[in-house]
């Protein structure tokens, strides 16, 4: 969950409250979200070009 909605979920007046004393990353943590964002951006370059990806071999 973002440091955002978790502020908000808890009641507190800024995301940095959140941040300083409930969020805590972990290398683990990273190196899932580096995979998800390496993923979401090999899948947008593909869209960008289909013409590319679609003939036939």
């Amino acid at each position: 969950m973002d440091k955002f909605s978790l502020a908000r979920l808890m009641g507190r007046s800024s995301p940095r409250v959140a941040e300083r004393y409930y969020v805590h990353v972990t290398e683990r943590h990273v190196t899932a979200r580096f995979e998800r964002f390496s993923e979401y951006v090999a899948k947008k370059q593909i869209d960008a070009f289909p013409a590319l990806t679609d003939r036939p071999q």
